[in-house]
């Protein structure tokens, strides 16, 4: 695991507000007991690396979840669309989420996010040990007043992981993947992610970055339900997580083929993103997904 450096100035500011479903085996059977991500931090079971990002150290199933899993080193590569543009990829039963800028214009957003998981564990299947690298792209929306996501494309560098998600029916396929997270300076460091539809080049930490004072964090990364096609149906994913501790990071270069590819924007426009974000590691819970319609 690469090292990552000090960086300044990152404090907790808000409360995660998921609950863990935390077990226990007793002679009198089993016992449950619900503990909050704040009482957590409290205790200090929710500990931070040498970065200052949330690192979390319990390993419990998440309440109402059948999957399990450690998410690092999560990236997300945020593009401003054309709402037209956007919109060719919603569903009717679904309403396009858009923002507006300090012009007065609506905007839509697409983001590739990429990240590594490890300890994958299931309440319910017979999973193996699985720890493999991943990106998806995905657009902003609403399921009613449900902030959600639709996915365009999901991609592994795991042809396990592949053939278990297909019959959980995701529709995730195989792609080579490599993410590399090294120190770019005493105080920062420089996330490099490749594969054949997206690259990119991005440090945190060093330079201040200005974020957009008209799109807050948790409007990009506070999405606890996702819907994905696949054939003539489409699949909800619910997952639970805590409020995700992300930082601004500044994009030195990205080409983004897989967006171009669906006509989101041109090949110029994808090395001039919006914004990227960065979080270390958070714990998801998630379900095997539910036929929406």
């Amino acid at each position: 695991m690469a090292h990552h450096p000090t960086i300044p100035g990152s404090t907790y500011r808000r409360p995660c507000r998921l609950f863990l479903n935390a077990k226990r085996t007793t002679q009198t059977g089993a016992l449950t007991k619900l503990v909050r991500f704040e009482d957590i931090a409290r205790d200090g079971i929710l500990k931070r690396d040498a970065l200052g990002s949330q690192l979390c150290s319990i390993r419990v199933m998440t309440s109402g979840t059948q999957i399990q899993m450690l998410m690092r080193d999560m990236l997300f590569i945020n593009w401003a669309v054309d709402p037209d543009a956007a919109k060719r990829f919603v569903d009717p039963r679904l309403e396009l989420d858009t923002v507006i800028d300090s012009g007065g214009k609506s905007m839509a957003f697409a983001s590739a996010v990429c990240f590594r998981v490890d300890e994958v564990r299931s309440s319910v299947l017979p999973l193996p040990r699985l720890s493999f690298e991943q990106v998806n792209y995905r657009i902003y929306v609403k399921a009613g007043d449900v902030p959600s996501v639709v996915f365009l494309d999901m991609k592994v560098n795991s042809r396990m992981v592949t053939t278990l998600t297909s019959f959980l029916r995701v529709p995730v396929s195989y792609e080579d993947i490599d993410i590399k997270v090294k120190p770019a300076g005493p105080e920062s460091l420089r996330y490099v992610f490749e594969s054949s539809g997206l690259h990119a080049d991005v440090t945190v930490g060093g330079e201040a970055v200005n974020p957009d004072p008209a799109i807050e964090p948790p409007f990009i990364t506070q999405r606890l339900t996702g819907y994905a096609e696949a054939g003539d149906s489409m699949y909800r994913i619910d997952v639970q997580h805590p409020l995700l501790d992300a930082r601004p990071a500044r994009v030195a270069g990205v080409e983004a083929s897989t967006l171009v590819g669906l006509g989101l924007f041109t090949v110029e426009e994808s090395r001039r993103p919006h914004s990227a974000l960065y979080v270390r590691e958070a714990l998801f819970g998630t379900s095997p997904p539910t036929r929406a319609w």
